[in-house]
This record gives C-alpha cells, structure tokens and sequence, in this order.
C-alpha cells in the first residue's frame, strides 16, 4: 500500500507551488513577456480557447505560464481552489463587484478603505444603479441591520487604511451568513428567492504565514501585491487577486 504523499512544509511552497518545470531546464518559472502562444494545430488551439484543457493562449487574459504559476502557488498558500492575478488592485475590486452585483443591487462597506474603493462604490457604480451603504469601524455593530433583499456583498479591509483598525473577520462573516441564512442542523438554508450574502476580506498585511485565508469561510479575499503578497478563492469561484 503506498503512503500518502506528505505535503511540503510553507517554506517549500512558498518557494516552489504552482512551478511548471521549464523545457530548457531553468529551476524558476521565467518570466514570458509573450502576448500569444503558438500551438501544433488548430484543434489544440480550440481545446485551449473552449476549455477543455489548460493552456497558455494569451497573456491578457491570464493564460500565461508565469501567470498561471503565480496563480497556483497563491491558492496552494491559502489553501483556495483558485486564485487569479490582475494588473491593480482597483481591476480585481471592479472585477469583483461587476461579476456578483448587477443593476438595482447593494453592497455594504464597512470601515476604511482605499481612496480608490470609495470612489468605485461612491460615484462610479452608483452610475450602473449599484448603491453602497458606508459604515464607519464603530458602527459595525449595525451590519445586521442594514443589509436589504437586494444586498449581495459585505466589504471590508483588515487592518483598515489610514486608521488601522481590526475586524474580527470570524464575526463579521457569520452576521453576514446569518441575515441571508437559518441555521438548522448545523447546515445554512437560505431564505427562498434571496441570494447568499457574500462577505469579501481585503487584506492589507497578509503574508504567507498559517492561518490561511480559508480558515475564515470567506467566499472571496483579496490583496494587494504591492504592500504584501496576494488574494484567493476559497469556495470554487475563480477570484481576483492583485
């Protein structure tokens, strides 16, 4: 009987998950500057494009191998199904929330965050018929009461910017399920006709130590790679990072 393959330790995959061995023997993924990639035939071209099988394809779209290798090595650290890289973080938050709310919905935001946060959910979206309800870091005692039926998103960031301050993200998860959800038996059965109610986490000083961004249940996290180092998908969506 074969043992079962021991899974290596943080140090090691933050060093080598997600690596694809390169053919001509380089031990770190190089860096592919390419827009396009060439295939042996139309069919394996189509195999790509209609999602049959991975492949690198074009660069804007994320099919890129040092992409694609940077993507895996995030979700293996935060132990996600998926995690997607984008150019900023302001195209993973408008990715975000253009691919889960849609006209005459509403989001919630909660404490500080980015200038350019406030002004996506403040003036740009508002424009699409997408409305933002603001709550400062001392009001979120109130989250419970605000969302409406047509609230499908919970925002936060963690420590906040410019004021630092910390959400218990196990809390605001759970009042964020509990508006949407009745527990029974230990399962979430969500009310008939509404939507699950998705708490979204922007970390603004993760690094790759445990726990996990999974140990939290959060639907969808996110991070900046410029103060830190990524963001992930825990529950299957295929989720921005920056």
């Amino acid at each position: 009987m074969t043992e079962p393959r021991q899974r290596p330790g943080l140090s090691t995959r933050c060093v080598h998950a997600g690596d694809v061995r390169d053919p001509q023997g380089a031990i770190q993924p190089p860096l592919y500057g390419h827009s396009t990639f060439a295939f042996d035939s139309t069919a394996d071209l189509l195999d790509v494009v209609e999602g049959r099988r991975e492949g690198n394809l074009y660069t804007r779209y994320g099919l890129n191998p040092t992409i694609r290798s940077l993507e895996r090595k995030l979700a293996d650290l935060e132990d996600a199904e998926a995690a997607l890289a984008f150019g900023s973080g302001m195209a993973a938050e408008a990715a975000i929330f253009l691919s889960h709310i849609k006209t005459g919905e509403h989001i919630v935001c909660l404490g500080d965050v980015h200038g350019g946060t406030f002004e996506l959910l403040g003036e740009n979206l508002p424009r699409l018929g997408i409305e933002t309800t603001f709550l400062t870091a001392g009001a979120v005692d109130r989250l419970p009461d605000v969302p409406s039926d047509r609230t499908r998103i919970v925002f936060f960031e963690t420590p906040t910017n410019p004021n630092l301050d910390v959400f218990d993200i196990t809390a605001i998860t759970a009042m964020a399920h509990k508006n949407r959800c009745i527990g029974r038996g230990g399962q979430h059965l969500r009310h008939p006709g509404q939507p699950e109610l998705t708490a979204v986490l922007k970390a603004l000083s993760r690094n790759p130590s445990p726990p996990p961004i999974t140990a939290w249940t959060l639907p969808i996290a996110l991070a900046a790679a410029s103060p830190t180092a990524w963001s992930a998908c825990p529950s299957g969506w295929k989720t921005p990072r920056t």
